[in-house]
């Protein structure tokens, strides 16, 4: 198994997304990355994660009052999201579509005394408009972890 630090892989990312950013004209660049500055409790489901650091917002895709990516252009996307679970804790999160289920991600730390993290990548086509959020899924009990170790990113592949 490999196994990254959240440090190296926010440096990966960073990379990835200079990488990307290169070759495209300026108006067709799109990138973010926002973290979770403090630990929600006591969610609903289906409740929207809001994810209120920016770090970076390239063409203003984010809407960090809302939490939701609204996609500028036509074309394929990547996203990333991790989440970090409470000692003894776990919530099921979800990446969605225009409310469509895309990704469960799910930090299962319920039998452990130390915090959990899961990640996952999704890569996606969308139309210009659609929408793309992190949420609460239906089960479990728990928080999502704040001080920047829970996540949300994105960024054009291809137009």
């Amino acid at each position: 198994m490999i196994s990254f630090s959240h440090a190296k892989l926010k440096r990966v990312f960073f990379h990835i997304f200079q990488l990307e950013m290169k070759g495209q004209p300026q108006d067709k660049r799109v990138a973010f990355y926002t973290t979770l500055s403090t630990t929600i409790s006591n969610l609903g489901e289906h409740h929207p994660i809001i994810c209120n650091t920016v770090i970076t917002n390239i063409g203003a895709a984010y809407h960090p009052h809302t939490g939701i990516f609204i996609a500028p252009l036509d074309g394929v996307y990547v996203f990333h999201v991790s989440a970090m679970s409470e000692p003894r804790k776990w919530r099921f999160f979800e990446l969605v579509k225009d409310g469509d289920i895309m990704q469960l991600i799910l930090p299962d730390a319920l039998n452990i005394h130390s915090h959990q993290t899961d990640s996952h990548t999704a890569v996606l086509q969308l139309q210009q408009g659609n929408e793309v959020w992190l949420r609460t899924g239906q089960l479990a009990s728990g928080e999502i972890h704040g001080n920047g170790l829970s996540s949300f990113a994105g960024w054009l592949l291809y137009s």
